[in-house]
This record gives structure tokens, sequence and C-alpha cells, in this order.
């Protein structure tokens, strides 16, 4: 079970647009490109358009048109050969996403067809070193324009870059391996609980100086009040986290009774919270079911118990 369970935590990696960054891979990444080829043509996506509608620039590529594609559409299937045919069969339900990933990254532009011809022509005998300590470098040795498209799209992205800095935020301000992971779930569930509220004060700051100016901006786009958004409520950002230290510190909490520590606590505080909403929710369930149990013994007519 847990074996399967990590599967489909990677499972995401082997989907568009992941995937095509392992058409990168010098021993399969070939072979993930034609059966992408074969999936985005089954789309009745022209893979040989060449768009220039976007290319303001000259860029100094000129399309090979006696380049050819390496073979990708067989007649049957049986014909594919299988380090193909494994990919081909597992992206096979997705070809509409890849279809739209293929053209979203610009695999369809005039500049890059030629590495995509020269990529696709790559057969047995990998024609880069597979263990090579420098893959990405011989990729782009290779590819060039196809790794700086590549680059573009995953490597520029602001949300990978987001994804990076928060797993490494929570590693150096939540993540303790030797905490129980209820602990550390209980913790950051307090701690969101205390930054809404602490950034809605800030709104509130940012919605009356808003009412305040409302004759010189009327006819303004109203848009959504934002907590940091200016020099007040930077400075109030700041105030609220020194109230808040001075107002949790240990040398305060230790002075209290053992009796209202242990109701302190972090778990406590957010089971008593959980409870109080689950009771309503199971409460809000039992009226509900006596009401549709009530219904149907006025609509179902009584029966004779001695006729069974």
């Amino acid at each position: 079970p847990g074996y399967d369970e990590i599967c489909k935590l990677y499972q995401i990696l082997l989907k568009a647009p992941m995937i095509f960054l392992a058409t990168m891979d010098p021993k399969v990444g070939p072979s993930i490109l034609r059966a992408i080829l074969a999936l985005v043509e089954r789309e009745e996506v022209d893979i040989n358009r060449a768009d220039t509608m976007y290319d303001d620039v000259d860029y100094g590529v000129e399309v090979d048109d006696d380049l050819q594609w390496g073979r990708y559409d067989y007649d049957k299937e049986d014909e594919r050969p299988a380090e193909e045919k494994i990919w081909y069969d597992w992206l096979f339900d997705e070809s509409a996403v890849i279809a739209h990933w293929f053209q979203q990254i610009g695999l369809c532009r005039s500049v890059v067809l030629n590495d995509l011809k020269k990529l696709s022509q790559e057969s047995g005998e990998a024609k880069r070193e597979t263990e090579s300590p420098t893959r990405l470098r011989d990729f782009f040795d290779e590819y060039p324009v196809l790794f700086v498209g590549y680059r573009a799209l995953f490597a520029l992205l602001p949300s990978a870059s987001r994804i990076v800095e928060s797993a490494h935020g929570i590693v150096r301000h939540q993540y303790d391996p030797q905490a129980p992971a209820e602990f550390l779930n209980d913790k950051l569930r307090y701690k969101m609980g205390i930054g809404h509220d602490m950034t809605e004060v800030r709104r509130k700051l940012v919605r009356a100086i808003r009412a305040e100016s409302v004759g010189d901006g009327a006819g303004k786009k109203k848009t959504a009040a934002k907590d940091a958004d200016r020099k007040e409520t930077v400075q109030m950002s700041g105030e609220q986290l020194e109230d808040l230290q001075r107002k949790y510190s240990s040398l305060d909490l230790t002075s209290l009774p053992l009796s209202i520590q242990a109701k302190m606590k972090i778990g406590v505080i957010n089971k008593a919270s959980a409870t109080v909403v689950e009771d309503e929710l199971k409460r809000e369930r039992k009226d509900l079911s006596d009401a549709v149990r009530e219904r149907r013994s006025q609509s179902r007519p009584e029966k004779r118990m001695d006729e069974f």
C-alpha cells in the first residue's frame, strides 16, 4: 500500500505538462516525444504548420524542409515499438491536454521545428551519454532552441519559484522531523488563524483610508483591499508581530498555573474548536434525518403485521 501511495504522488510528474521535460532524457526522451507527436496529431494539430505569427524578431533559424520527422505514425498499433507504446498508452486518455500544452509551450513555432525533428529521429543507442553529470548541458548543446523553450516555461515560471520558496520556508520554520505530524498540523492551523486575523485588521485600515478619499476617487474601479500594499500596513504588520511576541513570551507562559498551561496547548485549542463545528454538523444531520423519517412515515400507509 505504501508503494502504491508513493506512485500516486509521482504520477503528476508523468502527465502534461511535466511529461515534456522527460523528452530531455537521453535514453527514453525520444520515445516519449514520438508518442507525444502521435497523440498531438490524433487531436488534429498540424505539427508542421510552423507558426510565425508571434515571431516579431529574426532568430536566424531557417526551417529545414528536407529534415524529416522520426517515425511516430503507424497503421497498426502492433507495429509501434514497445518503448514508445508504453508512453502512448499511458498518455492516451490525456491526448487533448497533451495537444494543448504542445501549443502552449510553443513547439508548433517555426524556430523550434528543426530541433524537434532531430530529437524525434534519435533511436536505438542514445546520442547523448546517459550517465553524464551534465545531461542538461548536453541537451542544450544538441537542441539549444528547444532547451530555451522548455526553460522559458518551466524554469522561469513564478509559480515554480514560489513552490520551492514555500517548501524552504516550511522546512525552516514549520517542519520538525522529531515532532508528531498531528502536532505540526495543529501548529500550522493555529498560525494560519492568527495570520488571517492580523491581515484582516490591516485590510480594514485600507478600507477606511479608501472611504475617506471616496470623493477624490469617484468612478474608479474597485479592487480588493491589500494587507501590505502601502507604508502604513507594512509598519502595522511589524507592530502586530511585536505585540504577538510580547503576548506569548515564554516567561509569562511559565508563570501560569499548570492546569491553565495544559488548556493552552495548540492541539487542545484546535480540537475544541473543531469539536464545536462537528457537533453543530451532527445536530444538523440528525434534524435532517428525523425530518426525512417523519415524511416517509406520513407518506407510507400502515401495514398490519399479521399479514406477514
